[in-house]
């Protein structure tokens, strides 16, 4: 019975409802499948680089380094150990944009759980399966501030009591 309500909760959330435009997120999607499945998504708004970006993001590291190895020609000691930072932060803030999540979706399927996935930036996708013998209940709200509107979704597991 609890289930029952609580997916029941899901499936009323995920029915089209009128709102004012302007105060819904372009991002997110709630979709009863039918049967009591729904899922919910929420992913970033388009954010791939385009060419011209890219390209621009390039000339200027060429440019900042001509710019360093014109300044500092006459120290090569200083020239390799600019370079090799330089390098290192390249490397590092290409592994920060690969690992930025980009969607997240909600799964919900009345009798088995609930499944959580993330999808990168770089194509790969992270999932986690919640057994519905460990949900005592979840809690499907927005946030809504002058800007934005944040939706949010909160399992509470059993047997995990706050003291």
């Amino acid at each position: 019975l609890k289930a029952q309500r609580v997916w029941q909760r899901a499936t009323d959330f995920a029915r089209p409802r009128r709102a004012a435009p302007d105060l819904m997120a372009p991002c997110f999607a709630a979709t009863d499948h039918g049967a009591g499945v729904v899922s919910f998504s929420s992913s970033a708004e388009s954010t791939t680089p385009t060419r011209a970006s890219v390209s621009v993001s390039i000339a200027l590291a060429g440019l900042l380094l001509s710019l360093a190895w014109r300044l500092l020609s006459g120290h090569t000691g200083v020239i390799g150990a600019t370079l090799a930072f330089v390098i290192l932060v390249c490397v590092g803030l290409c592994a920060w944009w690969r690992s930025t999540v980009v969607e997240e979706t909600v799964i919900g399927i009345p009798a088995f759980g609930v499944e959580f996935q993330q999808r990168l930036r770089s194509g790969g996708t992270r999932s986690q399966f919640l057994d519905m013998a460990c949900i005592k209940d979840v809690v499907i709200a927005e946030a809504i501030t002058y800007w934005e509107v944040y939706y949010y979704v909160a399992v509470r597991l059993a047997g995990r009591e706050v003291k």
